[in-house]
């Protein structure tokens, strides 16, 4: 189809996901760097090869950080998604959104990993099999640069975060995630090791996870890693 600008200024850092429970929906979100580099987010709805944009709604009214995975439906709640980012000065920040048509609003924001420039290369995504249940991964510059997730609980627009679990005992970076479909709390986290590629399953029980052992399986200089169910 044809080409659709939903924003005509100088942006970074897209992130896009569906609605499955709502035909044709969907969320962007990005950094507007025309206007302070705030986190923002517009909704779209596709017709066909047609698509029509809401108007620009700023999610973190400060300076604001996407990676791959930072927006995602939840499969259980018609219209309910969830942005995560690192926002300024450099925490990990999640917040709930409500869809309805080309219209967005926002809750309150929750800090997932506090401090000064603590927080990078963020990814997440619902447990299909768990309502309201989803999980955040992330390095955790505070920590020597660790790989960590925190498991969390959306209720209405509010969050509730367990405690901070770390995957592996040293640096990590390029994270990504994927939640199985068939299988309960059960999740796989991939990520970047000198240059190698790691992979490690997670076990959710209420807001703690448990791991598998971690395995490598490719080497060396790979980055930009995906991982799909």
């Amino acid at each position: 189809g044809a080409e659709y600008a939903f924003d005509s200024t100088t942006i970074a850092g897209t992130s896009v996901a569906f609605d499955p429970n709502n035909a044709g929906n969907f969320v962007i979100v990005y950094r507007d760097d025309a206007n302070s580099y705030y986190g923002t987010a517009v909704a779209g709805i596709v017709s066909g090869t047609s698509i029509s944009f809401g108007s620009p709604t700023i999610v973190f009214s400060s300076f604001a950080n996407f990676w791959k995975k930072s927006v995602a439906f939840d499969p259980n709640n018609s219209g309910k998604f969830l942005v995560v980012g690192v926002v300024a000065p450099g925490q990990g920040t999640a917040i709930v959104g409500t869809q309805s048509g080309t219209s967005i609003s926002f809750g309150s924001p929750t800090v997932f990993n506090s401090g000064t420039n603590s927080t990078s290369s963020t990814s997440v995504l619902f447990d299909p099999n768990d309502s309201g249940k989803f999980v955040v991964v992330y390095r955790a510059q505070d920590d020597t640069y660790r790989g960590k997730v925190v498991v969390a609980t959306v209720s209405g627009t509010s969050i509730s975060v367990g405690p901070e679990h770390g995957f592996y005992g040293g640096q990590t970076s390029f994270h990504d995630i994927a939640c199985d479909p068939n299988t309960s709390g059960a999740f796989i986290v991939t990520f970047k090791v000198n240059g190698n590629g790691h992979a490690r399953l997670g076990l959710i029980s209420g807001t703690t996870a448990t791991w598998g052992a971690s395995g490598q399986f490719a080497s060396p200089f790979v980055c930009d890693m995906q991982v799909a169910y």
